[in-house]
């Protein structure tokens, strides 16, 4: 199983304009949104005892997570 990790900060909009503009000289935007953007919806579900609520209530760093994605309203 791959190996992930994610970590989230709080920034102000100055370093929110400075990182965007040196994202958009590296990177185009994305083919399939509209404007260079688009929804995603995320589901999230579990097993019938609840193990994964209960490895992230219990904060362990590695745990299961059962989701289902989509973006841009996408049926597929």
């Amino acid at each position: 199983m791959a190996e992930r990790r994610e970590e989230k900060y709080l920034i102000g909009y100055d370093e929110y304009s400075v990182i965007v503009n040196r994202i958009r000289a590296l990177l185009q935007p994305d083919s399939n949104g509209e404007n260079g953007r688009y929804s995603i919806c995320s589901m999230y579900f579990d097993d019938p005892y609840d193990s994964a609520l209960a490895e992230k209530e219990d904060g362990n760093a590695v745990h299961v997570k059962f989701r289902v994605r989509t973006y841009g309203g996408s049926k597929k």
